[in-house]
């Protein structure tokens, strides 16, 4: 029954392709499909997982066998069909395809170095927390995409129609979504201090800086890089700290 299988399986895999490029978590624990041969004549004569098998063969034994979803016919197809790294570099691949449709590319290092560093668990699943991330991702990808051209309004105090913090937490695999990726931008924490050319004390200038208050005198260059927080503008005689 070589050539029949062969057969079958390509009619199951064609039968299933909806399944193939699907995003479900379901649909996440296999690549290839198979199709059993329970109904080519002879058959319970000749499939060895059903002969080897000690009792009586009858019809009865028959259908319990056929019944079991995981009987060692099944059993053995499948691992011949598609070893657990075959099937992890193929539906990584498919993913992988699925998101180059909407001009995107999945960065696996957020994933990989948060499992790394915070789960402890090192049990090989069908389903790796990378493909798991990716389907995840695509199943929400019109949610998260939304607006994806509009900027951010920093000025309104709750933008709910931008969704690019949404779309950062997901592309960067961030668990805690508590904090907002764009508290940065809001008024209160943005002031901005005027500089001008006249000379003086720089240490007390640095300070005013560092508090947000306007200053007497420009301070020097080398003191804005040091502290790290303030960043020139492109506008002439204004620096902003954020």
């Amino acid at each position: 029954m070589l050539f029949e299988q062969v057969l079958a399986n390509y009619q199951a895999q064609v039968n299933n392709i909806d399944t193939f490029f699907s995003n479900d978590p379901a649909a996440q624990t296999r690549s290839y499909f198979s199709k059993p041969l329970y109904d080519v004549p002879g058959a319970n004569d000749i499939i060895a997982a059903y002969t080897g098998t000690d009792g009586d063969k009858n019809d009865k034994t028959w259908q319990q066998f056929k019944g079991k979803i995981s009987n060692g016919y099944i059993t053995a197809l499948n691992a011949t069909l598609e070893p657990d790294g075959v099937r992890i570099d193929r539906k990584n691949k498919v993913l992988d395809h699925l998101f180059a449709r909407f001009n995107e590319t999945a960065v696996v290092y957020p994933v990989t170095l948060y499992h790394m560093l915070y789960d402890n668990s090192r049990k090989t699943e069908r389903m790796t927390k990378e493909i798991e991330w990716k389907a995840g991702v695509l199943r929400n990808f019109s949610d998260i995409s939304y607006n994806r051209i509009r900027g951010f309004n920093y000025l309104k105090p709750n933008d709910d129609q931008y969704n690019f913090s949404n779309k950062m937490h997901a592309l960067l695999y961030i668990q805690n979504k508590k904090h907002s990726l764009t508290s940065v931008f809001e008024p209160s924490k943005v002031k901005f201090a005027q500089a001008n050319s006249q000379t003086g004390n720089d240490t007390d200038n640095n300070e005013q800086l560092h508090k947000g208050e306007p200053t007497g005198s420009r301070v020097s260059h080398d003191k804005i890089l040091r502290g790290g927080l303030w960043h020139r503008v492109p506008r002439v005689g204004s620096t902003c700290a954020v």
